[in-house]
């Protein structure tokens, strides 16, 4: 994947290796040292939708999405991680992803991100969220004003 732009963000993202059309890994690179981060996407059980999974590569081949690298490239990681999204649902026209944070604070800071850049990303791309609503989990056209918290997101190509 060769990505030179710089992303929505005004901020270039690390160059990506793709491994295959649904994994991708990227260096990390700041005052920490260098951590290889991946993205692994899943089809989910309903046909065209798949599941974003991120986090730092682990010697034994799994990926830590827990880890709290903090390595002071957040935008740049998140950069990437749009340019990630944007290569696949160009290379799968129709497909949807699915994401949410491995804790409740990322997925905030998902909603943070979304909500910052909203206008931007909504020209391109529809965006909707999971809700729990008396105790129901519902998918509803993503908001960026609301004040309600969203549970995970969707992301879809127009």
């Amino acid at each position: 994947m060769q990505r030179s732009k710089t992303t929505r963000l005004n901020t270039p993202p690390y160059k990506v290796e793709v491994k295959n059309s649904t994994m991708y890994t990227f260096a990390s690179n700041g005052p920490k040292g260098i951590f290889v981060k991946e993205v692994v996407i899943t089809p989910l059980i309903k046909s065209g939708y798949y599941n974003f999974g991120f986090g730092d590569a682990c010697p034994d081949g799994s990926i830590d999405d827990e880890v709290e690298t903090n390595n002071g490239d957040l935008i740049k990681v998140f950069a990437t991680i749009i340019s990630i999204i944007e290569d696949f649902l160009e290379g799968n026209p129709g497909s949807t992803l699915y994401f949410t944070g491995s804790t409740p604070q990322r997925t905030v800071v998902y909603n943070i991100i979304l909500k910052r850049y909203y206008l931007q990303f909504s020209r391109k791309y529809l965006i909707t969220g999971i809700q729990r609503v008396n105790n129901i989990l519902s998918e509803t056209e993503y908001n960026p004003i609301e004040v309600e918290e969203y549970e995970g997101f969707f992301v879809r190509k127009k």
